[in-house]
């Protein structure tokens, strides 16, 4: 018998039977969201209509509930000793919604579940065309003040360019790849550093009551087979605060698609009905 015969035979099988596994392993993976097949045919319907897609198609279609938040929850003490600095309170009540408290050429302003601050005269060293730098400095502007940043990552656009040496960044928390788009961190940065921050933050505690969403493909056909011209360059899954329909005065936190295109625009579909968020 020729061995080394039977030993080539044998590596290829070996090979063909890897490529094989591999192919099904893909193929299963999609099938348990959204076919290619079906993507396709999106894409195809879509540029049929002068619809252009500068992103992939997100196949998610796992049943997701509905978040329950915790308010309240920044130690505004904390933080203003991070961002001002030891500073004399002008009284007891100074953080409270809506004080302005100013030192130094910084002020902040706390209301609800976040706040806003501002530095007029930053001395810090940023290379604003890096994110990494961007995140770098926020993240240590933050450290140590009790906000879960590991979750914060940047959005699209990762970095938008202002006038006169500026730019804009916004960080959005994720968990397990779901963006909870109203936890949200912005800043403009010039080279000297930050010289403004808002942010936002609820600490989700539980997700409820799983139920089907629409995958974001039947979104796509049937809100975009009438915006010709439009060229969409990023959708994600995640959740957003909407107004109660009975309710306006009241919000509740529904899935999402969010949808934006080449001008840098957001459009938001509940994942649950398929309705426009305006």
């Amino acid at each position: 018998m020729d061995w080394s015969r039977v030993k080539n035979i044998l590596i290829i099988l070996f090979i063909a039977l890897n490529i094989f596994l591999f192919v099904n392993i893909i193929n299963i993976s999609v099938s348990d969201n959204v076919s290619k097949k079906t993507l396709n045919n999106t894409v195809k319907i879509l540029n049929s209509n002068n619809v252009a897609l500068d992103c992939k198609i997100p196949t998610y279609s796992k049943d997701t509930g509905t978040p329950e938040f915790e308010e309240n929850v920044l130690s505004r003490g904390i933080i203003l000793g991070k961002l001002m600095g030891n500073i004399q309170l002008p009284s007891l009540d100074a953080t409270q919604d809506g004080n302005l408290i100013e030192s130094n050429g910084k002020w902040i302003v706390f209301n609800g579940n976040g706040f806003e601050y501002g530095n007029s005269n930053p001395d810090g060293n940023i290379n604003i065309n890096s994110i990494d730098d961007i995140v770098k400095n926020i993240k240590l502007m933050l450290k140590d003040t009790q906000i879960p940043l590991g979750g914060f990552k940047p959005d699209y656009p990762e970095i938008k360019k202002l006038d006169e040496g500026k730019v804009m960044v916004t960080l959005r928390e994720q968990k397990d790849g779901i963006i909870i788009f109203d936890n949200r961190i912005t800043v403009v940065a010039t080279e000297k550093g930050i010289i403004s921050m808002a942010l936002d933050y609820r600490k989700l505690v539980d997700i409820t009551q799983p139920r089907k969403i629409i995958p974001a493909y039947q979104i796509l056909i049937r809100n975009f087979h009438r915006k010709s011209g439009t060229t969409i360059t990023s959708i994600d899954f995640g959740f957003k605060e909407t107004p109660l329909d009975n309710e306006p005065a009241r919000f509740v936190d529904v899935p999402v698609w969010r949808i934006m295109n080449q001008e840098g625009q957001a459009e938001f579909y509940r994942a649950d009905n398929g309705e426009q968020i305006e």
